[in-house]
């Protein structure tokens, strides 16, 4: 805005002395943001609020090499002219001699032009590649109208230091071909998943500051010491750097460790947007988990291998509890990864799943459907976070008959095999989010909710789920001006409620505060009750 005004003021200098003095009084009476803003505006120059850090996009670069820049310029020393370079006069192929390059143009003085030698900047190159993904052999558009269809992008995944850098960059350029009718979505991008710095251990000296090799240093009872002089040094994680000497060689730990225990370090550690403490994760537990995973398969095996597999059938109270077992892992696996994107949560689950399948009766593996879907379901889950070991247990599965072998694809890796997904008749999770706020997930059947717009939906969460929820906002004069809602078939179905400016955040998590409160305590009653029968 600063600049808008001083060139307004710029052009009234050749005004007779009274008009220019009015200008330098307007210059003062402006130097309120909020009136430069209402001037601005009045006159029509803009006036709208923008960032204090965005300046202007230099966009032009000093190299042979990148996006030419589609302008000519006259070759007159005393008045340089410059022109757009019409679409039918595109491509402009640079020269490959020394000499610049003339090229007839009518419109410059002298009857040529010389191309424009500065490059574009490679944001220009580099912030719409996820276009040509979908479309990468068309030679006539940036992308077919077909393949629009497929945008926005679900998921991006990167360093948070993209989202300083280059979304800002792809965002301005989706929004722009967006403008010009190339993109039917402005924003090229649903969500962003920055992940977490991997940390790696640091020893660091309390007197002096400077960081000593973990080599250096041992351990006296509770505390670190330097080797050399015993100086005392303080342990914390950092981001690896070899000035800190807290890096890791991956090789070294691929030696050590394998490439799916690796794996399962990083992802079971922490959330993905949270950093990651290297040499943290249990270790020990990991290994314990994918050795109960191969014992399940093992032991599944054996009992499909023998003889007296089919000799007793199983009762419908084991196969039902199993049913559940089944659907409720893959229901919050599948949620967890494709939903929240929550991968050391989705593991959790997967250990779970383990646990309540080595709780059964050992024969059950040969003879239950739903243990043997449960098994299935657990190998072909896992293959996300160790896909080594589940090849090799996949391979396991596949060396005897299945109960029902019409369920998978034997003759196919684990790879290639269908995902898990719930029964018809299972229940999903149900989502009620007010200002970016969850307010509970609730477990309901599918055919209860799945299949209803949103006016139904809410009726469903007014007068069972959130009922005492919703209830509390209206007798506090809050009511939904607005509800939309997302769903994913055997997912979830999630409604977002819109309420007026008088309703703040604040108040909905005292509300959901109450409600769990509320909660625990009916839980303690029934339990007293149910006690005391």
């Amino acid at each position: 805005m600063w600049h808008l005004l001083v060139v307004l003021v710029w052009n009234l200098d050749h005004l007779p002395y009274g008009q220019h003095s009015m200008t330098k009084m307007l210059y003062k009476l402006l130097r309120r943001e909020s009136h430069r803003i209402r001037f601005m505006q009045f006159g029509k120059y803009g006036g709208y609020e923008t960032s204090e850090r965005l300046l202007d996009w230099v966009v032009s670069r000093q190299r042979r090499w990148g996006t030419p820049i589609p302008v000519l310029l006259s070759d007159d020393a005393e008045h340089r002219h410059a022109v757009r370079v019409r679409d039918d006069e595109l491509p402009v192929v640079p020269s490959t001699g020394d000499r610049p390059q003339r090229i007839p143009c009518s419109r410059l003085p002298n009857g040529f032009g010389i191309p424009e030698t500065d490059t574009l900047d490679t944001f220009f190159d580099s912030s719409w590649y996820y276009l040509r993904y979908l479309d990468p052999k068309n030679d006539e558009e940036i992308i077919a109208a077909d393949k629009v269809a497929q945008m926005p992008v679900d998921v991006y995944i990167g360093g948070i230091e993209h989202a300083a850098v280059h979304l800002f960059f792809a965002r301005f350029i989706s929004y722009f071909l967006n403008d010009i009718g190339v993109t039917r979505s402005v924003e090229p991008f649903d969500q962003l998943l920055p992940q977490g710095v991997v940390r790696g251990r640091t020893f660091l000296r309390i007197d002096n500051g400077k960081y000593v090799p973990e080599a250096d240093v041992i351990q006296k009872e509770s505390t670190f010491v330097e080797k050399s002089d015993g100086g005392e040094v303080i342990v914390q994680y950092e981001k690896m750097s070899k000035s800190k000497h807290n890096g890791v060689e991956p090789l070294l730990v691929l030696d050590r460790d394998g490439i799916d225990l690796t794996r399962l370090q990083l992802l079971s550690s922490a959330a993905p947007r949270a950093p990651v403490n290297w040499g943290d994760a249990d270790m020990k537990g990991l290994k314990k988990w994918l050795n109960r995973v191969s014992w399940v398969v093992n032991e599944y095996v054996a009992q499909r291998s023998s003889s007296s597999r089919n000799c007793r059938r199983v009762d419908s109270a084991t196969e039902a509890h199993y049913r559940e077992v089944y659907n409720y892992a893959v229901r919050n696996v599948s949620m967890l990864l494709e939903v929240l994107h929550l991968h050391n949560t989705a593991i959790a689950r997967l250990i779970g799943l383990t646990n309540s399948l080595r709780k059964a009766e050992p024969s059950l593996f040969g003879r239950s459907v739903e243990v043997e879907r449960c098994v299935h379901a657990l190998v072909i889950m896992m293959q996300v976070f160790a896909p080594h070991t589940a090849a090799e247990l996949w391979s396991a599965l596949c060396s005897v008959i299945a109960i029902d072998e019409t369920k998978w694809r034997k003759t196919e890796a684990v790879t290639e095999q269908d995902w898990p997904l719930v029964d018809a008749d299972a229940d999903i999770d149900f989502i009620l989010k007010v200002l970016d706020v969850s307010c509970g997930r609730v477990a309901m059947p599918r055919q209860l909710i799945e299949g209803l717009n949103a006016e139904e939906v809410l009726k469903v969460a007014s007068e069972g789920s959130h009922k005492w929820f919703l209830e509390e906002l209206a007798k506090a004069g809050h009511q939904p001006l607005k509800c939309e809602l997302q769903q994913r078939e055997g997912l979830h179905v999630t409604l977002t409620l819109h309420f007026g400016d008088s309703l703040k955040q604040d108040y909905v998590k005292k509300l959901l505060n109450e409600m769990a409160a509320r909660r625990v305590k009916k839980k303690k009653s029934q339990k007293i009750t149910t006690i005391s029968n």
